[in-house]
């Protein structure tokens, strides 16, 4: 039979993971929504300044459509260009907070780790045991 003590912390540590899995998931999605946000102003603020260009430009109308066209283009390129640096930006964050945890012990925020708990440790503990065994019998 299992000490009620150990449930009760067993039950206060699950409860606190999922406390701070929240709060990093809204964490996330506000810096997400933040980010969002500024690139657009950034666009607009582009598009306005190109768009005010454009009007002070004299010329023929199929010069000032022509213009606006590749203005248009040109702000749709700069925009792809940062919306997927952005992606890259926070996939590369991301991978370095995963790395980080990954050599991190349990006790310091990092992953449990050791046999039973990942596949791949548990193989190698598996085959150091077998290996251990096969050396004895020599």
């Amino acid at each position: 039979m299992i000490p009620v003590n150990d449930i009760i912390v067993l039950v206060s540590a699950v409860v606190l993971l999922i406390g701070i899995a929240a709060v990093s998931a809204a964490n996330g999605y506000m810096y997400n929504k933040k980010t969002l946000r500024k690139t657009m102003q950034q666009y607009n603020s582009m598009y306005n300044q190109k768009r005010n260009q454009s009007r002070t430009n004299t010329g023929n109308r199929s010069y000032n459509n022509h213009n606006n066209m590749q203005m248009h283009q040109q702000m749709h390129d700069d925009f792809n260009r940062q919306m997927n640096q952005q992606m890259i930006d926070e996939m590369n964050r991301h991978a370095m907070e995963e790395s980080i945890k990954s050599v991190t012990p349990f006790d310091h925020g990092g992953y449990v780790q050791g046999p039973g708990f990942n596949p791949s440790d548990t193989a190698a503990q598996q085959m150091n045991d077998m290996n251990n065994m096969n050396m004895g019998m020599f």
